[in-house]
């Protein structure tokens, strides 16, 4: 019981960290895109960013 508890707790020392790691990358993408989203969208046709567009509407309006 010693030798497999130490086996799968380096295993999950390893994903544990690669798990977390793009939850702290989405952390930081959601607030940077989020001002430059804004700016993208109304330079560019809201056709062609639909999905940028879709996430700002819900939010500011939750039709």
């Amino acid at each position: 019981m010693t030798q497999p508890s130490t086996e799968p707790t380096k295993p999950d020392g390893r994903e544990s960290p690669v798990r977390e790691t793009p939850a702290l990358i989405l952390d930081p993408t959601d607030r940077e895109p989020g001002p430059p989203k804004e700016i993208i969208p109304e330079h560019i046709d809201p056709a062609e960013m639909p999905a940028i567009k879709k996430p700002l509407k819900k939010k500011t309006n939750p039709q």
